[in-house]
């Protein structure tokens, strides 16, 4: 009634309209999908913009060259390789040990996110 009253006056009835707006809105909210669009927009147009007024970083970590074979190793077996499959792998792609465990250590970071969307994230 107080809405109708702002709305529309004294005497005057909530329009159907509205009753379905508010509807919607209230099946919105309880299926999570309302909170979900209002996170992102709350990340898109009022953290983002922050973060980069204050001189965050948007960039992420370094990537790792394309290498399908360690990629079905990181993926498949393992993301931190021991002493034994290094070697193996170094045999396979000629490569020396150091740059297959900077590769790996460049895809594990590649898998972090980025300063700008932690702190997005943490409003």
């Amino acid at each position: 009634m107080k809405l109708a009253i702002l709305l529309h006056g004294v005497g005057a009835f909530v329009p159907h309209d509205y009753l379905l707006y508010l509807l919607a809105y209230c099946l919105l909210v309880l299926t999570g999908f309302g909170a979900n669009i209002a996170h992102h927009a709350l990340l898109r147009f009022i953290a983002k913009p922050c973060a980069l007024g204050l001189k965050v970083q948007a960039n992420g970590p370094q990537k790792a060259q394309p290498n399908a074979i360690l990629e079905k190793v990181f993926t498949a077996i393992t993301k931190h390789p021991d002493e034994k499959r290094l070697e193996g792998l170094s045999k396979q792609l000629d490569w020396d040990v150091r740059s297959i465990q900077r590769w790996f250590r460049q895809r594990r970071n590649q898998e972090k996110p980025s300063t700008l969307t932690k702190f997005c994230e943490s409003m």
